[in-house]
Formats: C-alpha cells, structure tokens, sequence
C-alpha cells in the first residue's frame, strides 16, 4: 500500500465554520476544505493551470 491509499486528518470539526474555506496540503496535494449548505464538511481537489494558477478540479464529500 501506499500513503495515498490512507485517510488523513486535514481539520478538525471545530475549525470547519460556516462561510469559511481552509487551505490544506496533503501529499503534494492542494485541497479546499469547507461546510456545504448543508452542514457537511467538502473537500475540493485544488489544481494548477498555466501561470501557477490554481483552479479547482474535482468534488470529494468527506464525513
């Protein structure tokens, strides 16, 4: 197995507030972590494009 294939801790709940997005790198990934609409924590996968500008690029919902 390798690292990829674990679960990683990147907040805790209590930092997860409404209208609040953290900015989070796990294994050389960028990733975007916040609360839907619905209370539910979402992690975003966070790319790079041209020029070093990261775009958002996948949905992860996270429990």
């Amino acid at each position: 197995m390798q690292f990829a294939d674990f679960w990683y801790i990147v907040a805790l709940s209590e930092q997860l507030q409404p209208n609040k997005v953290l900015s989070r790198t796990v294994l050389g990934e960028w990733l975007a972590i916040f609360r839907g609409e619905d209370g539910q924590p979402v992690a975003l996968r966070v790319g790079v494009a041209r020029r070093r500008h990261r775009f958002i690029y996948s949905l992860a919902i996270v429990f």
